[in-house]
């Protein structure tokens, strides 16, 4: 496999001159060796000390540059990300975006902008899609042109496709947090308050079932893995996604997830599975990363039949759209229950939803019940962020739980409580007479406790 590297990515004519022609070399004499890395036949130390020899050879003549540094840039190129490799080490950047071979963005804060990166043309721009796809084990062709895969070592989402469903290719990377957040942090970056924050942990103490909503990259998930490390490290805990993105630090957890179907052989294992599954492991918790389509009606009956205290996330604009799209995402399970049982289901299970917005918690609302009436569920707000439309300036305004959650949380307690081992009194043994005069062989009296 060929590895092509792009203009304009060490900043240095030396280091630039060097680069290109360690990775000719490469490319000529290491194919082999470069095939079994890509399909992780060896180790990365192995092909390090490969490449400390080849800087080495008198064969490849290069400009005198820092060989670490020209070590890096070359792993780089076969193992990183090559010219946007300084974008993924960016702390600071949360998504990638490469629209054409021309324009490069990223986005920072919330707020995307355009950085001096470019490709030579639509071609380079391919075959460096096309490497990175291949490298990760995606398929991506004229039969395949839309792909969305992961890398699992860097957190990293690639979503991305080539022609004939696009002009010139384009592919998104969006970038996992390495680092858990927790609701201390949520707190110090202006996420919620931390009166909000001991709400929610309340929340969780007493096994309610919470909805986190909100748009895409509005930080449900970051919310979603603070309020699990809320959870008691002992409560079995089964965790389901599509692509393992939550990595919660949890003693007694499984994670589950979802697996494609590539070849006709393989067999597809969907989210829907996965929750039937999980409730056959005994867990204590449900934890189910993003509701998409119709595992969302498995999800509820599972919280409506005893596995209390789960967590869940769904893509809407606020609290009452949240619970609509539920009932909707339910329909797609081809159940013969009517949009109004699925909404009365929606409201005997879920007990709390939280809506966010671009990393700022807005609302959170606890679920009252099913209105016949208007065919519609009830909530009422716990806690809503206010913004005043001339200064344009937010307060939170607390309006409470209700009787009848405060009630329900109060009861869930008390049942779950984690009752002490009862202690079992010492026994004594006592025999009615000395056995050892009717029996020599018999031992003495004893007490046993």
């Amino acid at each position: 496999m060929s590895v092509t590297s792009e203009a304009s990515l060490t900043g240095s004519p030396e280091l630039e001159i060097a680069l290109h022609a360690v990775i000719r070399y490469v490319n000529d004499t290491q194919v082999e060796l470069v095939h079994k890395l890509y399909q992780k036949k060896i180790p990365i130390s192995v092909f390090q000390e490969k490449l400390d020899e080849l800087l080495l050879t008198e064969d490849l003549v290069i400009p005198v540059v820092s060989h670490s540094v020209l070590k890096k840039l070359v792993l780089d190129e076969l193992l990183g990300y090559g010219i946007l490799q300084p974008l993924v080490d960016d702390p600071s950047v949360t998504d990638i975006f490469v629209n054409h071979h021309q324009e490069i963005l990223v986005r920072r804060n919330g707020a995307d902008e355009p950085v001096p990166l470019r490709f030579r043309d639509a071609e380079q721009l391919e075959e460096y899609f096309r490497k990175i796809m291949m490298r990760l084990g995606a398929r991506v062709d004229r039969f395949h042109p839309i792909v969305d895969t992961r890398d699992p070592d860097l957190h990293l989402r690639i979503n991305g496709g080539i022609p004939p469903v696009v002009n010139e290719p384009y592919f998104t990377i969006r970038k996992h947090q390495a680092d858990t957040f927790t609701l201390q942090k949520l707190i110090e970056t202006g996420t919620l308050t931390r009166d909000m924050a001991d709400t929610l942990q309340t929340y969780v103490g007493s096994w309610l079932n919470l909805l986190i909503s909100g748009p895409t990259g509005s930080g449900k998930t970051t919310l979603l893995r603070a309020l699990c490390e809320c959870i008691d490290p002992l409560e079995r805990l089964a965790v389901l996604e599509e692509e393992a993105e939550l990595r919660i630090p949890h003693q007694n957890i499984v994670a589950l997830e979802t697996k494609k179907k590539w070849g006709e052989d393989e067999l597809a294992i969907e989210m829907d599975l996965l929750v039937k599954n999980a409730m056959r492991m005994s867990p204590r918790r449900i934890v189910l990363g993003e509701l998409r389509h119709k595992e969302a009606l498995e999800l509820i009956r599972a919280f409506g039949t005893g596995h209390d205290g789960g967590l869940t996330c769904i893509h809407a604009n606020d609290v009452k759209s949240a619970l609509k799209q539920l009932a909707f995402l339910m329909l797609y399970a081809d159940t013969p229950l009517t949009y109004e049982h699925l909404l009365s289901m929606i409201a005997d299970s879920v007990d709390i939803v939280v809506h966010i917005e671009r990393y700022k918690v807005v609302e959170i609302a606890e679920v009252v019940g099913f209105d016949s009436s208007r065919q519609t569920i009830a909530t009422r707000t716990v806690w809503r962020y206010q913004v005043d439309p001339l200064t344009e300036e937010g307060v939170y305004e607390k309006k409470g739980e209700s009787d009848s959650l405060l009630q329900k949380m109060a009861l869930r307690r008390s049942l779950r409580k984690r009752k002490q081992p009862i202690p079992i009194p010492a026994r004594i043994i006592r025999f009615p007479s000395e056995p050892s005069d009717l029996h020599p062989n018999l031992p003495p009296p004893f007490e046993s406790r």
